[in-house]
Formats: C-alpha cells, sequence, structure tokens
C-alpha cells in the first residue's frame, strides 16, 4: 500500500512538473494573458482539464513557476568575500556570472515573463523586485563600502546597484544573432558588452573620474 502511495506521488509530481515545463516558454513567448491553458495543454500533450488537477488555475501555474525556480538562491551573493576586490575587478567578473546564470534557457525565460508582467502588475513588480533582491542587498552594502574608501564616488549606493542591474538585465535580454550562438564570436560579442556595461558604470561613478572632474572645472574657473 505504502509503494502505490509512493509511486501516485511520484507520478504527480512528475505530471505537475512536466505541465510546468510545458507553460514556461509559451508564458515567456505570448505573455500570460495571452496564453491559454488549451496552449499549455497541447505543448505538455495533455487535455486542457487536466490542468486543474494540479494548479487551481493559470495564475496558479504561473506564480507556481516563479516561486518554485531556484534562481533567487543562485543569484545569491556572498558580501563578505567581495568587499576588499576593487569596483574595475568585481564588476566584470559579476556580471560574466550574471550573464551566464540568467542566459540559461529556463532562466532565460523567467526573466523575459518577469520583465514583461512587471509592467502591468504590481504584484509582478514585487516579484522582480524580491526576484534580484539578493544581489541588490549586497550590492548595495559593497558600493557603500566602496564609496566610503572614495574609490567610488559620493552617491546613493542603491541607485548604483539598480543602474548596474538594469543594464545586466537589458544586456542579457537583448536578442543575439542566432547564427552566433555558442561560437567563438557570441563570446567576443559577450565580453565586448560586459566591458561597455562595467567602463558606464566606472565612468559615471568612479571617484578619481569626479575627482578629475572637479579639478579640472576648478581650472577653468579660475
Amino acid at each position: 500500500m505504502a509503494t502505490t502511495v509512493k509511486t501516485d506521488e511520484k507520478r504527480w509530481d512528475e505530471k505537475r512538473e512536466q505541465i510546468k515545463e510545458a507553460a514556461l516558454p509559451i508564458f515567456a513567448a505570448k505573455g500570460f494573458k495571452a496564453t491559454t491553458n488549451r496552449d499549455i495543454a497541447k505543448a505538455a500533450n495533455i487535455a486542457p482539464g487536466l490542468i486543474y488537477w494540479y494548479f487551481k488555475s493559470k495564475e496558479d501555474l504561473f506564480l507556481a513557476i516563479l516561486d518554485e525556480s531556484d534562481i533567487e538562491q543562485r543569484l545569491k551573493l556572498p558580501l563578505e568575500t567581495m568587499i576588499d576586490i576593487p569596483p574595475n575587478k568585481l564588476l566584470p567578473l559579476l556580471a560574466r556570472g550574471l550573464y551566464l546564470i540568467l542566459r540559461e534557457n529556463t532562466y532565460l525565460n523567467i526573466m523575459r515573463i518577469v520583465v514583461a508582467e512587471s509592467m502591468r502588475s504590481p504584484e509582478s513588480q514585487e516579484r522582480f523586485n524580491r526576484l534580484f533582491q539578493d544581489v541588490l542587498e549586497p550590492l548595495t552594502g559593497y558600493f557603500t563600502a566602496q564609496i566610503n574608501q572614495g574609490i567610488l564616488r559620493e552617491g546613493d549606493p542603491r541607485a548604483m546597484a539598480v543602474f548596474f542591474l538594469n543594464s545586466m538585465v537589458t544586456m542579457v535580454m537583448w536578442p543575439d544573432d542566432a547564427k552566433h550562438e555558442e561560437t567563438e564570436q557570441h563570446d567576443l560579442d559577450v565580453a565586448a558588452k560586459i566591458k561597455f556595461v562595467c567602463s558606464a558604470f566606472m565612468y559615471g561613478f568612479s571617484g578619481r573620474i569626479e575627482a578629475l572632474r572637479k579639478t579640472a572645472l576648478r581650472t577653468v574657473n579660475e
């Protein structure tokens, strides 16, 4: 009897996961509102009504995909290992790591859903914020330390963190040339994009560059 129950539970879990896996790329491609249960059922190779055995509604399925993903765990940053690394060294490494995680097919689809839905729904906006909370908070702390050391210019460290992360999300979401995917040229393109994002950040927020600006302004005004 116990074996039968375990087998039934395993089948239930597998079917539930099958529906989630089928729904994710459809939500990403069509958006939450435009996706129908028929679309999902067809992709999962099941009858449309069977979805309700596993999820209360389309909304419940959508939230399960977000809540049961491990993307938040993957995005956690250990602040204690970051403080002593200068931003011109750390940011390219961080950008590369974030890019590789978020470009994984599952996470990229989740990003597409969350970014699109965050523009329409306060709840989705909250989920978008929560998604990056484990990156935003440590990064804000890191930038605070760099400002205190004079490495970065004075300013709002949280705004700096948001600026950097938004730049990364834009880079991840930017469509690639399919012909270059998984090629040496693609890797060079990614490296160039990361260099551009990090260079733009350092140019805007470097304490040294800010000091040079102030010196230049004093010279002009004298």
